[in-house]
């Protein structure tokens, strides 16, 4: 999906950024965890 498409979706509610920010947030915490495992 573009950028353009993402902050329009976004735009369209609180609820859709917040588990946009989620998401994103669990995507870095299991990045993180598999780099310090390594």
């Amino acid at each position: 999906m573009t950028e353009k498409g993402k902050r329009r979706k976004n735009s369209n509610g609180d609820l859709g950024s917040h588990l946009n920010m989620a998401l994103q947030a669990s995507e870095w915490v299991k990045m993180s965890h598999e780099l310090t495992a390594t």
